[in-house]
């Protein structure tokens, strides 16, 4: 074992924060997210996203569209998801004591926001098409549900005459 350093915390700063639900995923934010967060390229996630399509796990992939229809169905997609191992209860939970009401995007006219169809596992996908599809279904459960709160947290550390500052975020 090398040196070990004690710190000791000179400060503790919490402060209660809202962030708003995200909007249905257009074309853009979809291709955005796969470069900034999975290093895809955008003839990849263009590739991946059609291929989920074609298999019948979401809706057609090109549209500027963030806003649902009026007569959405949203209970059919959680009907569907509410048997997945990693988000089923909380699409039940969602079925069962309601759902939210997208926020009000953009209807450019052409196709609904890209949205899950049929509920896939990791087992059925390759991983960079679970991480598409993954990425597609928890954002739709997200736009549905409420705000998420946290306390974001702020820690402030001494050690050896310096000062050094750490940020986290609690969800609650």
């Amino acid at each position: 074992m090398g040196n070990v350093t004690q710190a000791q915390v000179t400060d503790v700063k919490r402060q209660r924060t809202h962030k708003a639900r995200p909007l249905g995923i257009n074309t853009v934010y979809l291709l955005q997210v796969a470069s900034r967060s999975f290093g895809m390229s955008a003839q990849e996630t263009l590739r991946i996203a059609e291929s989920l399509y074609l298999m019948g796990y979401t809706t057609y992939p090109r549209t500027e569209s963030t806003d649902f229809s009026e007569n959405f169905d949203f209970k059919e997609i959680l009907r569907e998801q509410s048997s997945h191992p990693e988000w089923g209860d909380f699409a039940r939970n969602l079925l069962e004591n309601g759902h939210n009401r997208p926020k009000k995007g953009l209807d450019a006219g052409d196709h609904p926001p890209i949205t899950p169809v049929r509920a896939a596992t990791r087992g059925d996908l390759g991983e960079r098409d679970w991480k598409i599809y993954s990425f597609i279904t928890r954002s739709f459960l997200g736009c549905i549900s409420t705000d998420a709160t946290y306390d974001a947290c702020a820690i402030m550390l001494e050690s050896g005459g310096e000062q050094f500052k750490t940020q986290g975020r609690v969800l609650i």
